[in-house]
């Protein structure tokens, strides 16, 4: 009877020993940075991911924008080269300063927001490219 009872008491013992209970408390780090402790293993943190339009839009309609912008971006160099074009031939036929530096002006104007415009396209499209 000694034997069971020193048994029994050494079981209790050892189930309530720091060692075991230490194995089943969490330290856990919170969401604002506090430490807490819990009898639950703590939560895996999964990194949240910024998603952007360009990420949740369907692979369709990118694909459509991207050709809509190669398309644009064509029409735009062919501008900037029929701008160029006009302004060589208006050059040659144009003799007086002011009449010239007039189509500079006109020319630089024109070239530089066609330049601008395709700029911007070609950034937008290299954004979608990516995605």
């Amino acid at each position: 009877m000694k034997l069971i009872t020193s048994v029994l008491c050494l079981i209790a013992l050892l189930a309530t020993s720091p060692i075991v209970l230490a194995s089943s408390v969490f330290k856990c780090t919170g969401i604002e940075g506090e430490v807490t402790f819990s009898f639950v293993p703590c939560a895996v943190e999964v990194p949240v991911q910024e998603t952007t339009a360009e990420e949740s839009e369907p692979a369709v309609p990118r694909l459509e924008r991207l050709a809509q912008i190669d398309s644009d971006i064509a029409t735009l160099e062919e501008q900037l080269d029929n701008t160029k074009r006009d302004y060589e031939v208006s050059l040659r036929t144009t003799s007086g300063s002011a009449v010239r530096n007039e189509l500079s002006t006109r020319f630089d104007e024109s070239a530089y927001d066609l330049i601008v415009q395709l700029n911007e396209l070609q950034s937008e499209r290299e954004l979608l490219a990516i995605l």
